[in-house]
């Protein structure tokens, strides 16, 4: 009786080993893989940042031109380029086509 006992407690402490060490080998893999995506979410992170940083650049450029546009300077300058048109005090020269 007690060979089958002790047979019986060296089983089930075996099958509760195994079940420890696949368990432990289980959670390790899901840390290590965490740990992994977590390390790209954070160059993830970085790259948005640095697009919203670009970004805001961008937004203060465009703003800068939007307000060039409403200026009289443009208005002027567009008109002498596109249109030819000039001031009234200003002399437009032309080159000969040969």
């Amino acid at each position: 009786m007690k060979i089958r006992r002790k047979v019986r407690n060296t089983k089930i402490f075996a099958i509760a080993g195994v079940i420890a060490v696949v368990f432990v080998g289980a959670m390790s893999y899901n840390v290590y893989s965490m740990k992994k995506q977590n390390k790209e979410y954070v160059q993830e992170q970085k790259n948005l940042k640095k697009k919203i940083k670009n970004e805001k650049q961008r937004t203060k450029q465009i703003k800068k031109y939007e307000e060039y546009t409403k200026s009289k300077e443009y208005i002027e300058n567009t008109a002498k380029s596109k249109l030819g048109l000039a001031n009234d005090n200003e002399i437009i020269f032309k080159e000969e086509s040969k």
